[in-house]
């Protein structure tokens, strides 16, 4: 099972209202955020971060941008806590002014 985010345009209007992540009108692109295996016992597992990285790259399917990877000892919360993402990820990722800035980030711990 993948998880996704569209974005861009359907035809003449955006995907999400007011967001067109700086991409031209017609164009839309997805972005994987998680996947999980679910076996015939229905057991679902989740794929690693680093797993998903992996399929996508393989698939040539893009996933959402990454904005730190590495030792929870190393994570510096007070850096995403009430932060606009514009102003505290620029370089991190391609950024425009019709970017939701005011959009939540995902933490994920493994």
């Amino acid at each position: 099972m993948i998880f996704a985010e569209i974005i861009g345009w359907i035809g003449d209007a955006p995907v999400q209202k007011g967001y067109t992540y700086n991409l031209s009108k017609g164009e839309y692109e997805i972005y994987v955020y998680r996947i999980a295996h679910i076996n015939r016992d229905g057991i679902m597992v989740d794929y690693s971060w680093d797993q998903i990285k992996e399929f996508c790259r393989q698939n040539a399917i893009a996933y959402c941008p990454e904005l730190f990877d590495g030792l929870h000892k190393d994570f510096e919360y007070e850096r995403f806590v009430d932060a606009k993402y514009q102003d505290s990820f620029a370089g991190a990722v391609s950024l425009s002014k019709e970017s939701p800035c005011d959009e939540g980030i995902c933490i994920r711990r493994e």
